[in-house]
């Protein structure tokens, strides 16, 4: 009898664990704002960040990737929010070649590195000056918009990144975009 309660128990974990880097899913002590760093990016230089949003644009270079993220808040667990409102842009600097149609527009991230200074820029006809991070880690998000076979699903009280749609769940919100 103990032994099915162990298996059940780590099967139950297991359905709870997170994909997400164990050090990406908290924002490193005394971690400034995206808004903070743009104020005074000298200030901040070298200061560990974790931010994330939607990916605007991806510029390969010879021996490194700059992904163009605008800023979006992020939850719990370090996933941006599907919200109207940003603290701005900035660019992610990783080494390597990141495939642009894999890293493409409108995707989220979340990334964790280094103030690295800033860098010029233009979005579209305005010009722009981007905080940029050099990279530790970063988490690529599934994309809500595309069916999936965990939408409606009820996950007991496992709390994680994704909303429940089943109505007895303690975490029911038929507003959820998982519940469409």
């Amino acid at each position: 009898m103990a032994l099915i309660i162990l298996f059940g128990l780590v099967g139950l974990l297991a359905g709870c664990a997170s994909p997400v880097p164990e050090q990406l899913r908290s924002a490193p002590d005394d971690a400034p704002t995206l808004t903070q760093v743009r104020d005074a990016p000298q200030e901040y230089q070298g200061k560990r960040v974790r931010w994330g949003g939607a990916i605007a644009d991806v510029h390969n270079k010879p021996d490194y990737t700059e992904i163009e993220i605008v800023e979006r808040p992020l939850g719990r667990h370090g996933r941006p929010q599907d919200r109207d409102e940003t603290q701005g842009r900035f660019m992610f600097r990783v080494d390597g070649f990141l495939e642009p149609t894999t890293y493409s527009p409108g995707r989220y991230i979340t990334v964790l590195g280094e103030v690295a200074g800033e860098r010029e820029g233009r979005i579209d006809e305005h010009e722009y000056t981007y905080p940029v991070v050099e990279a530790e880690d970063y988490h690529l998000w599934a994309e809500l918009s595309e069916p999936s076979a965990t939408r409606g699903v009820f996950y007991g009280h496992c709390y994680g990144d994704r909303w429940y749609c089943d109505p007895r769940s303690p975490g029911y919100d038929p507003r959820s975009p998982w519940c469409r």
